[in-house]
């Protein structure tokens, strides 16, 4: 498991996810990454927007699969990915939205 991923599993279980919402959101991300194939901490806001196309697009996800998508790559995923590069990241949720 790279660190990254640990990163995750470990912010989603701190925060009392549901086993299968983490695996939901963990297999989201893999699947973003493999499309790009790059590593996520390398992709952006630019990268999410053409995903979520391809979702539309290509693959024919209905509305409510692409937004359970997209939420393993906002919000969570921005804040591991931005501590763990060390930079604060520009996708993650303004200071006043509610946090889970």
């Amino acid at each position: 498991m790279n660190q990254l991923r640990q990163l995750m599993l470990e912010e989603l279980q701190r925060r009392n996810f549901a086993t299968t919402t983490i695996r939901t959101y963990l297999h989201g991300v893999a699947h973003f990454s493999r499309y790009f194939r790059r590593p996520p901490d390398q992709l952006g806001p630019e990268d999410i927007r053409k995903y979520q196309a391809m979702l539309f697009t290509k693959l024919k996800y209905s509305p409510n699969t692409v937004i359970l998508r997209l939420a393993s790559l906002t919000g969570r995923y921005a804040r591991v990915t931005s501590a763990h590069v060390g930079a604060t990241s520009s996708w993650s949720k303004p200071a006043d939205a509610a946090d889970n």
